[in-house]
């Protein structure tokens, strides 16, 4: 976790970016990437003026230069899109409940602040060991899993890597669902 100034707090897990500011904070969808910069979401300027948090809706610039001031030991670019602003209490959990970030396994991942900017390892060490988490993760997947055909990307970690390892695990059923 990153103090940027003025008590507002960075966290950036493998795959949100929380920014902290008091009891509330905003949290950005990262999409991991192979062989490319990972993917911070941003929502645009119309959406942005419309979220309900006071704070947010007038700080945006500021909020946006804050995250892009830190050195992250990542490789990200921004992708200003039509997508909500999340805004959340700062007790509330950024990780969704079944996903690999909730697993045990990348909670303590997740305590290492891999990312942060004073970090002895390489960025694309730390990449690798996240990498290396969602196929375990996807080996030991058992069940049915439904995933959405028009919302995978090219060259995400999902598409190279989690579906991959789904395929070659017999105790999974894909559910492949094309909704557009």
């Amino acid at each position: 976790m990153v103090e940027v100034k003025n008590n507002i707090m960075i966290k950036m897990g493998w795959k949100y970016l929380s920014y902290i500011n008091g009891e509330e904070k905003i949290v950005f969808k990262i999409e991991p990437m192979v062989g490319e910069a990972d993917i911070i979401y941003t929502p645009n300027d119309e959406i942005w003026k419309a979220c309900d948090s006071k704070w947010a809706s007038q700080n945006r610039k500021k909020i946006l230069n804050d995250i892009k001031s830190v050195e992250w030991n990542r490789n990200i670019a921004f992708n200003e899109c039509n997508i909500g602003l999340k805004c959340m209490p700062v007790d509330k959990t950024e990780i969704e409940e079944g996903t690999m970030e909730s697993t045990k396994a990348a909670k303590e991942f997740q305590t290492l602040y891999l990312f942060d900017p004073d970090k002895k390892v390489e960025k694309e060490q730390a990449h690798e060991l996240w990498c290396t988490l969602e196929k375990r993760f996807a080996k030991g997947v058992e069940g049915k899993v439904t995933i959405y055909a028009n919302s995978i990307i090219e060259n995400s970690v999902f598409n190279k890597i989690s579906i991959v390892t789904l395929l070659e695990n017999d105790k999974v059923i894909l559910n492949i669902v094309d909704n557009k």
